[in-house]
């Protein structure tokens, strides 16, 4: 493992399960009218939701970076061992709507196969325009596996770029 690998399996789990339910209008601020004025501001511009987007896209941002250590114990679809069933990765990417780039590495994953494959390709959000993925030197992924992939990507896709270098199975 890179030493960037090990040091992202080290990091708990429960940190980012933590991100993940993040719900903005309940963090703190040292003085509440701070908090008021950052919270008005972000539902400014006369756009319902704003603050909601603005928690789907914190809450993907740490479903993104949990991935590899989600992957490597087997508990993508089911983060929260504590609370079953009310942290899913796909879901929680997924649902960032405003997100147009996206950019991964499972490389040197041996937990990468089909049904792992499956809950990226479902946590691919249809916004998307621009998606990088790593998959090198993934010793289970093969022709079936980019075959899942593939029939998971974005309509509104423009640019998309994967790795597959030492894949044996392709």
């Amino acid at each position: 493992l890179s030493d960037q690998r090990r040091r992202e399996r080290a990091f708990p789990m429960s940190i980012f399960i933590s991100g993940m339910r993040v719900q903005l209008q309940d963090g703190n601020a040292s003085r509440i009218e701070d908090k008021h004025r950052i919270l008005e501001f972000i539902s400014s511009n006369g756009t319902e939701g704003n603050l909601e987007k603005a928690n789907r896209t914190l809450r993907s941002l740490f479903a993104k970076a949990a991935w590899a250590n989600a992957l490597a114990l087997g508990i993508v679809e089911d983060c929260d061992i504590g609370n079953p069933g009310t942290v899913s990765l796909p879901e929680i990417l997924s649902a960032d709507d405003e997100r147009r780039q996206l950019s991964l590495s499972l490389a040197q994953m041996d937990e990468v196969d089909s049904a792992s494959m499956d809950s990226l390709a479902r946590g691919l959000p249809q916004s998307l325009e621009e998606l990088q993925l790593s998959f090198e030197g993934c010793a289970n992924v093969g022709d079936e596996t980019v075959r899942v992939l593939m029939q998971g990507l974005p309509d509104n896709l423009r640019v998309l770029s994967l790795d597959f270098l030492g894949c044996r199975g392709i």
